[in-house]
Order: C-alpha cells, then structure tokens, then sequence
C-alpha cells in the first residue's frame, strides 16, 4: 500500500488506499488507483459506553481517573479491532482477473482474522466489564457477596 487516506462519511469511516506499484503491475490497474474500504467504527467502539455505563452506576471514588483510563484502553483496543477490520475487507478484494488485489501470506491471514474476531466480538463486550472490575472491586465484591460488607468498609 502507498498510501492510505481517511473520510468520514454518515456513519461509517472510508479508508481511501492507493496500492503501491508492485500491486498496480500484478493487477493490471492504471497509475492512480484508490480502494475505497468502509467500515463502520461503531461495531468496535461500543464497549467504551458500556463500560462508562457500568462505571457511572457504581460510582466509585476516582471516578474521573477510571473513566479517562478505561477509555483510552478501550479505544486502543477498538483501534486495532478497526485496523483489522480493514484488513480483512482488503483481502477480501478481487481484481478483475479473479486472484486477490492484496496478497497476504496464511500466518497474515491467520492474525488478520483473529484479531477482526477479537476487536468486533471479545474486545467490546469482555473487556469493559474486566476494567469496571478490576477498577472498582468494592462494587464488584459487593455485586459476588451480597450479604457479606468489603473487607475495607463496614456493614451498610
């Protein structure tokens, strides 16, 4: 790839990519060839508001600290879910002879896919819940033992 653009357009992210020389030989395309690839970013980020969902429910102490810090995990996380996204919308293209526009190699395929799987499945729906967790385990504690008070507070 030569170089990648991005556009926003509705609701969806357009990742304009301009293949480089050797793909324009091997497809037969003409100098100046952009790819358009959509992708919509909502399928990546909806974690951050259930996590900041969960957050603001318990309210714990510190809570803007946690809020900022889950998020900026959780959009790094989103952000590789993303990448991957595109990716596998990349080598999925077919040129007009029927043989794939990007070539990659079965292990990139096999990491591509994987993480396409993690960023759109595990990532958004897991993880926030194991930051809420592990950000506010009074709540948590409270949540798994409902008659027993955290150890670090007194009976409610």
């Amino acid at each position: 790839m030569e170089r990648i653009k991005t556009s926003r357009q509705e609701r969806t992210l357009v990742f304009q990519v301009e293949p480089n020389d050797s793909t324009l030989r091997r497809n037969h395309f003409r100098t100046g060839v952009v790819i358009d690839v959509p992708t919509n970013p909502l399928q990546h980020t909806f974690g951050i508001a259930f996590f900041l969902a969960l957050l603001l429910a318990s309210r714990p102490a510190g809570l803007a600290w946690k809020a900022v810090a889950g998020c900026a995990v959780l959009l790094a996380l989103a952000s590789m879910g993303l990448a991957c996204d595109v990716m596998v919308r990349l080598g999925s293209l077919a040129a007009p002879s029927g043989g794939p526009v990007f070539a990659f190699n079965a292990a990139a395929r096999e990491a591509i896919a994987l993480g396409y799987q993690l960023g759109t499945l595990i990532f958004p729906t897991v993880i926030p819940v194991l930051l809420w967790g592990a950000m506010n385990r009074a709540a948590l504690e409270k949540f798994l033992r409902p008659g027993v008070a955290p150890p670090d507070q007194g009976v409610v």
